[in-house]
């Protein structure tokens, strides 16, 4: 995980992690496992940076 937290969006609180991961089948896995999600609380979707850029 590189960054998580709440996104203080004016429709609505959600939360928006970023993670560092050798490719989309890894990023699945994780969040599928998330307790959250496992207890049907929270749900995921799943995009790619484009051109992410890091120190």
């Amino acid at each position: 995980m590189v960054v998580y937290g709440p996104v203080a969006d004016p429709e609505g609180a959600w939360g928006m992690g970023v993670l560092r991961a050798a490719d989309r089948a890894e990023v699945l896995a994780i969040a599928e496992k998330d307790p959250s999600v496992t207890a049907g609380v929270n749900t995921f979707e799943v995009y790619e940076i484009m051109d992410g850029v890091t120190g």
